[in-house]
């Protein structure tokens, strides 16, 4: 049985915004949050149909924080045609179809896109975690998949500038050599600290992309 049987719709989205606002720094919430939505249709019996646009951006985003690109899949299948044409969902399902197809680092400029087009506290803060979450995924992929790799290349993955790429690097800790060959450590998988510092540098990039952007308008 649900823990949270009797409340009502508009509970549901008091504890959506409260889980959302323990982030970053509980990434916990971000379970959390799915549980609490897919409970409000699984047990409450509030269909997907009723759900608020905003609640269905949140639930969206948080599949693909997690790299649950199937459900994410699933879930905008499951979305309704009319609440389809709203410009935020159609540029989520974006998001999903370059990371679904292995375009993981086209995602970036897509994440500022939409952080460009709204200004929801709630959706801006998990678009920051995403882009985190793309980031993170595409490190530790370069560190799996390659004992060096060029640092143009490596450049190119994380959609990253010359100057960022070498500071990147740099916070990193890994090794580069004459030939421009950077050689990727698994070590900073385990060093928090250091990565939540190269995040948080990109969290500032994309924040100066969306002023840029908006100044545009």
């Amino acid at each position: 049985m649900s823990e949270h049987l009797g409340r009502s719709k508009e509970d549901y989205e008091t504890l959506v915004l409260k889980e959302i606002s323990k982030l970053p720094n509980n990434t916990q919430s971000i379970e959390n949050i799915i549980s609490i939505l897919e409970d409000l249709e699984e047990n409450i019996n509030i269909t997907i149909e009723e759900h608020s646009v905003t609640l269905l951006q949140i639930q969206f985003l948080c599949y693909l924080i997690s790299y649950d690109l199937e459900n994410a899949k699933f879930f905008w299948a499951r979305i309704p045609n009319e609440k389809k044409q709203n410009q935020i969902l159609q540029e989520i399902h974006k998001i999903l179809y370059v990371l679904w197809s292995g375009q993981q680092n086209a995602a970036f400029q897509l994440i500022a896109q939409v952080n460009s087009n709204l200004n929801n506290k709630s959706i801006s803060s998990l678009l920051h975690m995403l882009h985190t979450a793309v980031f993170q995924k595409i490190l530790k992929e370069i560190t799996l998949n390659y004992a060096n790799l060029s640092i143009k290349e490596f450049q190119i993955l994380l959609a990253l500038n010359e100057q960022d790429t070498f500071k990147t690097i740099q916070k990193l800790n890994w090794k580069t050599d004459e030939q421009s060959f950077v050689y990727p450590d698994a070590k900073y998988l385990m060093d928090k600290e250091k990565f939540k510092q190269i995040n948080e540098e990109q969290i500032d990039q994309i924040t100066k992309l969306v002023s840029f952007l908006d100044s545009l308008q």
